[in-house]
This record gives structure tokens, sequence and C-alpha cells, in this order.
């Protein structure tokens, strides 16, 4: 019997040191997971700061800093030559543009992942919450104190009792609050799973947008593009055109599928809703009476009226 009972206690003080060391890891790989998170964030506020430092310095908007390029290419763009340096410049003027302004440079895609990553940490409870739904999440046995004082000498739940004083009500209370934490828990993991596949399809949307967009500029010329960049400059009444349409063509597009599901759920006997009224859209010839009207001349300069830039279309 002494022999049994010897064993016993070696086999509960294993088990207690391995549930030790398992918390100790787990606690160091949430510490890991953090300062990840931590490094992340800091990166990007420091990005930010030096960017808002660097315009502050200068007394520009980023918006006036953009168009001090803009001009830059413009300048290049006329005494540029096939093969000279100022087509050389052209081109990394461009690359540059790319990486801080484009939709699909490194400036964008930075940006992306510092709010995927704010977003997340926003999602996870404090420590606070952890501790709350963690400490009411267990199995029946974590909160036997007999059993626990005389197998541990105490545990969590016999610490907590004691510390806040709780009556054998309030204990009764939490207790019952149980399934309600495991079903909170299972929503902040839902939360969580959602946003990591919303993480993946953005990355995956980025890098195509990425791959189209290169394969189109790699068929012109770097002379070609800043062409482009300034026709797009020049044409803000299109550009404004443009806008609602692409968001009409998408409103669109998200009612088609919506009825592509209602006719599914008539064909299955489901309830059918009447298709939304069409909307009115910009048409083409909008589009073109806008371009002949803001096309007689081209400055990124409002005081002046001419551009010295070459029209695509000669």
């Amino acid at each position: 019997a002494g022999k049994g009972s010897a064993e016993t206690k070696r086999a509960r003080r294993l088990e207690k040191n391995r549930e030790i060391a398992r918390n100790c890891r787990k606690r160091k790989r949430e510490r890991y997971l953090q300062l990840e998170e931590e490094v992340v964030k800091l990166r990007q506020w420091n990005k930010q700061l030096e960017m808002k430092l660097n315009q502050e310095k200068g007394g520009k908007s980023g918006n006036d800093i953009r168009e001090a390029e803009v001009r830059e290419m413009e300048k290049l763009l006329e005494v540029g030559k096939p093969g000279t340096e100022e087509e050389k410049k052209l081109s990394q003027k461009l690359h540059l543009y790319k990486d801080m302004y484009s939709d699909f440079g490194r400036e964008r895609k930075q940006g992306i992942q510092y709010h995927m990553n704010r977003l997340k940490s926003l999602l996870l409870p404090n420590q606070v919450s952890k501790m709350t739904m963690w400490s009411l999440q267990q199995d029946d046995d974590f909160y036997d104190e007999k059993t626990n004082q005389k197998t541990f000498g105490g545990g969590i739940w016999n610490m907590l009792c004691e510390e806040l004083e709780l009556s054998a009500e309030q204990k009764r209370g939490l207790i019952d609050m149980r399934h309600g934490i495991r079903k909170q828990r299972r929503n902040i993991a839902e939360c969580i799973r959602i946003l990591k596949e919303l993480g993946s399809r953005v990355d995956t949307n980025f890098s195509h947008m990425a791959s189209q967009m290169e394969n189109v500029m790699g068929l012109i010329t770097p002379a070609q593009q800043a062409k482009f960049l300034l026709w797009v400059e020049k044409n803000q009444a299109c550009m404004h055109m443009l806008n609602n349409i692409w968001n009409t063509q998408h409103e669109e597009l998200s009612t088609d599928d919506e009825m592509l599901s209602t006719s599914s759920r008539s064909i299955s006997g489901g309830s059918t809703t009447p298709p939304p009224a069409a909307k009115t859209t910009v048409s083409a010839s909008d589009m073109a009476k806008a371009l002949m009207q803001n096309n007689k001349g081209f400055s990124l300069d409002k005081k002046e009226t001419s551009s010295k830039v070459e029209s695509p279309t000669k």
C-alpha cells in the first residue's frame, strides 16, 4: 500500500510538472507572437512618423509631394531621349512613384499589412478578458476546491476565490456561465479565421493586380508610361466619371450575384424578390465630351493654362 501511494504521488508530481512546462511553453509562444506584432506596429509607426517629419520640414502635404514628383517626370519627359541619362532618371522616378503611390506598390502593401495586423490585435481579448474567459471555460475538476487543495495544495480557482472573497452563490453563478464563455471563444476563433482568410485573399488579389499591371506596363516604354500618368493627371473630369462608372459596375456585379442566388432559391422552391431598378450610368460619350472640354491644356501649376506635354494622340 505504501509503495502504491508513493507511485501515485510521483505520478501526480510528474503530471503537475508537465502541466507547468506546457503552460510555460504556451506563455513563451504567446509572448513571441505578441513581440512580433509589436515589431510590425513599431516599424509602421516609425515609417509614418518619418514621412510626416519629412513633409513638415518641407512644409508640404503628401499630395504636394506627389505632384512635385509628377512635375519632375514632366521635365524629364521634355528633354529625355532614348538611351540618354534623362531616360534612366525617368525610369527611376517611375519605379519610385509606383512603390509610393500605386495600388500595387510597396507602400500600399505595407499599409494593408499594418491594418490587417491592427484589426487582428483589436479582435483579440485583452489580458483581463483572457483571464476571465480562460478561468470560466474549464472542466468540473478545475472548480473542485477540496480536490485542488488535497492534490496540488491549492489551484488557480482556489486562489481567485480566496483573493476575491467570492461567496458560494457567486461561485455557482460564475460556473454556470461556462457555456456562454465557451461560445464566445468560438466566436473569437471564427472571427480570426475569417480575418486570416481575408488576408490570404487580399494578398492573392494584390499579387494578381501587380502581375497584370506589370505585364501591361512592360509593353510600353518608360516615356510612354510617364505620358500615360500625365494624361491621367490632366483629365480629372474624366477620372471622376470613371470612378462613378467603376463603382456602378461593381455594384451591378454584386447585384448579379445576388440575383443568381435568388434564382437558385426560386428553382429550389425558395422565396423570390423583385430585381432592383436599373441605375443610371455615365456613358462613354459623356466621358468623351468631358475629355474634349478638359483637353485644352494641362499643367500641374494652377496658374498656367497650357501644357508642354505632347498629347499621346499626336
